[in-house]
């Protein structure tokens, strides 16, 4: 009990009629009444008893024990308090009594948690809260504690940004609410990006470096109040821009640079060749020498921030190799540029080209030829293709020194180059195919150094030009400038010329030679000459004999090759056999070197005239060429060589530094590589420095050296393709 509480206590009787009670206690007071007493605590806590003794016997008692305590107190820890909205606030209610038990809590407002005697407050609005704990045991005994709630300390920060230029000052404010203190404190944390001058509620930074930070104002009444901005210093962007990435030499390219995200936009220049001009962002570049070279600028916010170009300087695009201002329709020529390009003819049914340059004229007209690169410059030329100026029709042509000859289908004969004459020292010479008069129709025509001989429908050898050695085999040494006979007695089935020499195939099916001054060559070791044929010293049959003036070769019935006459190094008056392990259907003869065509189809060559980076050939092993060509004639010149195929197109190789090749340039081939036309042949002449072959439609054509008009093109100089003979109108 508490002190100076009262208490009704009652006691009972049992077997007595005497109902009296004897009440005592050893604190506090009583005021007793029969069997019950009012008991009243003291004012001092303490253990107490209350006796009731039975009047009838004294003997017969109870005792109670009564415990006086002082009156039961509640108090809150803090009994007031100022917080901010959303602030937390833990109570405490104290007891008194240790035995009492858990208060009950309840507040007038705001959110509160309790467990025990403990509990939690807070509240999202601002306002007066009372806070109030209540015995469980006595509810009239509580306690209250008085909570005001006023609004947070805020803060702001202005201006508000997320990033920042390279190089940026900004000033920053801190504005601070609800405080009692506004002033605050200010904090840079995160990457070093500058420095930061403060000023009270101000602050000022300056950016140095690129990277994030965070800006704090944090509040001086309250430390846990603090305003934050999370800010990124941008890294300079540069940039460039230009014209274009290419340029010809001397022809300047502006290029601008362009600086993002710094304050301080300016570059540098730099380059490793040519020259820079100008100053700023925009300068130009040129260089007077072709390459790549790296234009570099850097920014001057930051050292590091760099970027560069590749500007390209080409040379202009030039003719290595120009096209003709005009071409005749079925001619063909190779045109090059300075370097690789892609060619186009606007007219290509005037004249085509192809990747290689090779223009082929097909009727009269003009195009435009034009060479792009893939940087895009440009060459162009204009072509006129004319019609075919008047030519003959030929039937076979003979090339040799500086003398070609060509025989119609009408056996009538013109020659160009030197044409040959009576006296050398009035030798002529044309550029284009000029008649020789005859007194007979010829069907076949073979030229020498200085002299030309033919044979007729029924086998007469005719010859003329120079005869001062007896080539023309008249019986005398007088030249002559009209085809004169050879031997009325003899009739032959072929005839070759040589230089100062004539030999042929008799029908009789023996070898003669005459004129000549070379040992061996007329069948004496002695330099002899002959002015009538001289049967060469032989049991064998001939069926074709080819000279050089200084060896000659015959082809026999049995279709072995025999050679006499000053041939590989050694001399022979008699035919002796070589290339004995082969046979063959025709032979031809160059410079020191014999061709042929075996009876298997395939074309061999053997002799001392080895051409480049090809094994040098010996009599008795010749060397199959042209392999897998399907050749018809082989014919060699001087280090080079040309064949006929059976689809009627000629393939040279060798030596091409007159352009002997017709492969449109004066490159050597070691391999056989078609001549540059677009005509089928169906006969071939290799002379000693260029070739000839008629085309199908009967008009010849020839290419290579052609400093005596030899070509026959109208000019003396050297032809890299085939072009077409020329005759006058």
């Amino acid at each position: 009990m508490e002190t100076g509480q009262q208490q009704v206590f009652t006691a009972t009787l049992k077997n007595t009629s005497n109902t009296k009670i004897q009440w005592t206690t050893t604190g506090g007071t009583l005021v007793s009444n029969g069997l019950n007493t009012t008991y009243t605590a003291g004012n001092t806590p303490g253990n107490y008893t209350l006796t009731a003794t039975s009047d009838a016997d004294n003997t017969k008692k109870v005792t109670a024990s009564i415990k006086i305590i002082a009156p039961l107190q509640i108090t809150i820890q803090p009994s007031s308090k100022d917080i901010k909205t959303n602030e937390t606030l833990h109570l405490t209610a104290l007891l008194n009594n240790p035995d009492e038990p858990p208060v009950v809590w309840t507040a007038s407002g705001g959110t509160l948690t309790f467990e025990q005697n403990t509990a939690t407050f807070k509240s999202s609005t601002p306002g007066t809260f009372i806070i109030t704990a209540t015995s469980r045991t006595n509810n009239q005994r509580r306690a209250q504690a008085t909570i005001i709630v006023t609004d947070q300390i805020g803060i702001a920060l202005s201006p508000v940004v997320t990033t920042l230029k390279f190089g940026e000052e900004k000033t920053f404010t801190a504005t601070v609410t609800n405080a009692k203190n506004p002033a605050v404190t200010w904090k840079l944390s995160g990457t070093e990006v500058g420095t930061l001058v403060t000023n009270g509620n101000t602050a000022t930074l300056k950016t140095t470096q690129a990277g994030d930070f965070t800006l704090s104002a944090i509040s001086v009444e309250n430390p846990q109040r603090q305003a934050s901005m999370d800010i990124k210093v941008l890294n300079p962007v540069l940039s460039l821009k230009f014209q274009k990435s290419s340029t010809l030499v001397n022809e300047p390219v502006t290029v601008e640079a362009v600086v993002e995200n710094a304050v301080d936009g300016s570059v540098s220049w730099l380059s490793s060749g040519g020259s820079i001009t100008g100053s700023g962002n925009t300068v130009s570049f040129q260089s007077s020498d072709p390459g790549d070279f790296t234009v570099v600028a850097t920014s001057n916010a930051s050292s590091g921030v760099r970027t560069s170009t590749v500007i390209h300087v080409y040379s202009r695009l030039m003719w290595d190799k120009a096209p003709p201002a005009s071409l005749e329709v079925g001619s063909s020529v190779q045109i090059k540029a300075s370097e690789a390009a892609l060619w186009t003819s606007t007219a290509p049914e005037v004249a085509s080209i192809d990747l290689q340059g090779v223009v082929t004229a097909w009727k009269a007209g003009t195009t435009s030829l034009k060479a792009s690169t893939s940087d895009g410059r440009t060459l162009e030329a204009q072509l006129t293709v004319t019609a075919v100026p008047l030519t003959l029709d030929f039937q076979k042509v003979s090339a040799n020194f500086s003398t070609t000859c060509g025989v119609t289908s009408t056996g009538d004969v013109s020659c160009w180059g030197f044409i040959p004459q009576e006296n050398l020292a009035g030798l002529k010479k044309s550029p284009i195919a000029q008649p020789i008069t005859s007194p007979v129709k010829l069907v076949s025509v073979a030229t020498g150094n200085s002299h030309a001989c033919g044979l007729t429908a029924d086998g007469h050898a005719y010859c003329w030009g120079n005869g001062g050695n007896g080539q023309l085999g008249n019986g005398s040494n007088e030249g002559s400038n009209v085809p004169v006979q050879v031997s009325e007695a003899l009739t032959f089935k072929q005839i070759s010329v040589g230089q100062e020499a004539t030999c042929a195939a008799g029908k009789d099916g023996h070898a003669y030679c005459w004129g000549g001054y070379a040992a061996y060559l007329l069948g004496s070791n002695q330099q002899v000459r002959a002015y009538t044929p001289v049967q060469i010293p032989s049991s064998l049959t001939f069926t074709q004999v080819e000279t050089t003036g200084w060896y000659a070769c015959g082809l026999t019935v049995q279709q072995e090759v025999h050679c006499w006459g000053q041939y590989g190094g050694y001399g022979s008056i008699t035919p002796i056999r070589t290339a004995p392990a082969l046979t063959f259907q025709r032979i031809t003869l160059g410079r020191g070197e014999i061709c042929g065509i075996s009876t298997s189809a395939k074309a061999y060559c053997w002799g001392h005239n080895a051409l480049a980076n090809q094994p040098v050939y010996s009599d008795a092993n010749p060397i199959e060429v042209a392999v897998g060509l399907p050749v018809t004639d082989i014919q060699p010149g001087d280090f080079f060589r040309c064949a006929l195929t059976s689809n009627e197109e000629v393939y040279c190789w060798g030596s091409n530094e007159w352009g002997q090749l017709g492969i449109g340039d004066a490159v050597k081939s070691e391999a056989p590589t078609k001549i540059l036309s677009p005509l089928k042949f169906d006969a071939l002449s290799v002379g000693l420095q260029m070739a000839c072959a008629v085309s199908t439609s009967r008009k010849a054509y020839c290419w290579g050296a052609n400093y005596n008009g030899q070509v026959g093109n109208g000019t003396e100089s050297d032809v890299y393709a085939p072009s077409r003979v020329l005759t006058d109108p």
